[in-house]
């Protein structure tokens, strides 16, 4: 649409009044959340409804045409007012419904590293034996539109972007629709009671990990005591992939997944000390010990870590991993 028309003209109008009344302090007091839910239910206390940009051009419009009918004296210009009017009436009620009875639970959030995006996945289910259409939940400039069938349930998300470690507790989402003739909004708010824990960003190019020289990790946690084989057994997770025994896999068809295990040799526990990160900077110190982490792990290497009034012994595999990156997003 030109941004000459009237109608364009008309929504440039009301776009600073609508913006106006949403940061007003009334609107704030009227709209308040109910702070953090593990569960909610939509229901009349919890929907509001007001026309939408579109509506109030429509309503605009109808009031033209009703004063042109009066004016006129046009029956069938009485009978077009308010028939359209009816048909938007109408509408108000189904946008309200569309959203009545939606209960929000269960939501939840894997791990993400520092400036990725935590997604608050959460589950949305209809009790009230109804099709809902065009659901929308959005925080901020992310959004998540579908569809829920009657009696159906689905899961859905959310993004929030990341600036820092630690615990990032889950914002307030608005929920809303503009079913089925998009006149009116219908919508609600809902904080989630979930939290997502925000691990250390790492470092780029790190140094080599302590104990080793340059491109020595990955020969020592390659080599773990390969003159002094011992035995086969079957995989556990957690396992290096540089230790499978390959042949077996082939023979099995891949049914039977083995891991060989050495004695001896270059094994050994690596330390990811706190005070060996040479630097004072304490961002950068976690960054680094995040990169050491990760890249141990990828190495399939043994390796504890030591942080000022923590120490978590050798060990290796998803927990472990898990664990040393938590110690290190709550330090």
């Amino acid at each position: 649409m030109n941004s000459g028309t009237p109608t364009s003209a008309i929504t440039d109008w009301l776009d600073p009044l609508i913006e106006s009344w949403r940061t007003s302090r009334f609107s704030r007091w009227l709209f308040q959340h109910r702070g953090p839910e593990s569960e909610a239910l939509l229901y009349h206390r919890r929907i509001f409804t007001l026309p939408s940009r579109p509506g109030l051009v429509f309503a605009l419009m109808l009031l033209a045409l009703m004063v042109g009918a009066i004016n006129y004296q046009l029956s069938l210009g009485y009978l077009l007012s308010f028939w359209v009017a009816s048909m938007a009436w109408v509408g108000l009620h189904l946008s309200f419904a569309n959203l009545s009875g939606l209960r929000f639970s269960n939501a939840q959030a894997q791990p993400v590293f520092a400036g990725e995006q935590a997604a608050f996945e959460f589950e949305v289910e209809d009790t009230r034996k109804r099709a809902r259409y065009a659901v929308r939940v959005s925080c901020g400039a992310s959004e998540s539109r579908f569809h829920v069938s009657a009696q159906g349930q689905r899961r859905a998300l959310f993004l929030v972007p990341t600036k820092q470690r630690g615990w990032l507790a889950a914002p307030r989402a608005t929920i809303d629709c503009l079913f089925p003739l998009g006149l009116w909004r219908a919508w609600a708010y809902w904080q989630p009671a979930a939290k997502c824990l925000v691990y250390p960003s790492p470092e780029k190019n790190p140094p080599p990990l302590p104990g080793t020289g340059e491109g020595e990790g990955e020969a020592e946690g390659g080599k773990q005591g390969s003159d002094n084989f011992a035995y086969v057994r079957p995989y556990q997770q957690g396992d290096s992939i540089r230790r499978i025994a390959w042949k077996t896999v082939a023979r099995s068809d891949g049914d039977l997944i083995s891991t060989k295990i050495f004695e001896g040799g270059a094994s050994q526990d690596i330390w990811l000390d706190w005070s060996l990160t040479g630097t004072q900077n304490e961002a950068l110190r976690l960054s680094r010990l995040t990169a050491w982490v990760l890249k141990a792990d990828e190495l399939g290497l043994d390796y504890g870590l030591k942080l000022p009034g923590l120490e978590i012994a050798p060990s290796h595999g998803e927990l472990h991993r898990a664990e040393c990156l938590k110690a290190l997003a709550l330090c």
